[in-house]
């Protein structure tokens, strides 16, 4: 196996016995090759360090405005608090806090240092949509309701739009990295 890589740290060619010869790959990464041509890449310890903020970032950033969400809607009247108390509180607060880190650490790779709006955008819907059919489809009774789909829908997608907003400021800033930096 051979890899050749020009002087702008681009990959020309991938090689391998019998099969890519003379592959031009425009997926490269400065740890090396992407998996798409079968070679599987290391992470260091500081991109996994950098996943890590952004992914605490993100987390808090969503995990706020669901907990926001959440009283809003209820003294509002909008939801009422869960039925099972503390369990299902804290089950819930968990699910918010594991969706915004995964959004977080998603996103950082999504993204990396493409100023393309729509590939950003893109990201936070479907996060967004994947968050709250899941929601949808554990609380029965939701199906019927139109109002209550789409505010769970609101919240995700506010949510994920906040988490977003947090991690490109602190990018823009260079408090974070983006992917390869």
């Amino acid at each position: 196996m051979a890899k050749l890589i020009d002087k702008n740290g681009w990959v020309s060619r991938f090689e391998t016995p019998g099969e890519l010869s003379g592959f031009t790959c425009p997926c490269y990464t400065p740890e090396g090759f992407a998996s798409s041509v079968g070679v599987t890449v290391e992470l260091s310890f500081q991109e996994r360090m950098e996943s890590v903020k952004a992914g605490s970032l993100a987390a808090i950033a969503f995990g706020g405005v669901y907990g926001l969400a959440l009283v809003g809607n209820h003294y509002v009247g909008l939801t009422p608090w869960p039925d099972s108390g503390l369990l299902s509180l804290g089950l819930n607060l968990g699910s918010s806090l594991l969706s915004g880190f995964l959004f977080g650490v998603t996103y950082r790779y999504i993204i990396r240092r493409d100023d393309n709006s729509h590939l950003r955008d893109g990201a936070v819907l479907a996060f967004a949509l994947v968050r709250s059919g899941g929601l949808i489809e554990l609380q029965p009774g939701h199906s019927e309701m139109v109002g209550a789909i789409a505010l769970l829908m609101l919240e995700s997608l506010v949510g994920f739009a906040a988490a977003r907003s947090s991690l490109d400021l602190a990018m823009g800033r260079q408090w974070l990295k983006p992917f390869g930096d």
